[in-house]
Parts: C-alpha cells; structure tokens; sequence
C-alpha cells in the first residue's frame, strides 16, 4: 500500500468521524433535522402520566402508546392530543410543543 493511498484512507476515516459524532453529539442534545424546512430544529417532548393508568394516548389521531410514557423527538409545533380509555371519558386537548 503507497503512502498516497494510507493518506487517502486516513482522512476518508476522518471525515466519516467527523460527521458521526457531530449528528451523535447533536441527536443527544435534541436536535433533528426537519426534511420539510431542510434545517435543524431543537425538539421537545410529553411526557403524559393518567388514573386510571394504560390509557390509549393518540397524538394528531395517531396512536403513540399508553401512559404512563415519555414522548420526545417532536419538532415544535401543535398537537392535538387524546388520552381514552373503555369506560372513561375522554381527555382531548391541543398543546404546543417548543424548543427544549
């Protein structure tokens, strides 16, 4: 193997590390890239808790889960939201998801 090609290696390898542990470093402090604006955004999250417990929660009228459950990863924004349960009366509110 030339020199020329261990060099070309080298910095392909750091590159690739570079680029890692950037997108790591900014998805572990929240940070997601929105398709739609092509640009990062800082998310934010829910986290829903209910008596009775296990109650279906739906976020913008689809299913997510059920509580007691920590939602993160949501680009800021409205939700309409919906918390059910057999028997029980349903919760429904539209909350606002900012940054952080």
């Amino acid at each position: 193997m030339t020199h020329r090609t261990r060099r070309c290696i080298f910095y392909i390898f750091l590159f690739l590390f570079v680029v890692l542990a950037s997108s790591i470093i900014l998805y572990a402090q929240g940070y997601s890239f929105d398709w739609q604006k092509k640009s990062l955004v800082i998310t934010g999250a829910f986290y829903f808790k209910s008596y009775p417990r296990e109650a279906d929660i739906y976020i913008n009228n689809k299913y997510e889960g059920k509580t007691t459950k920590f939602i993160r990863m949501l680009p800021p924004g409205e939700y309409d939201i919906q918390i059910s349960k057999q028997d029980y009366s349903d919760w429904q509110k539209t909350l606002m998801v900012k940054s952080k």
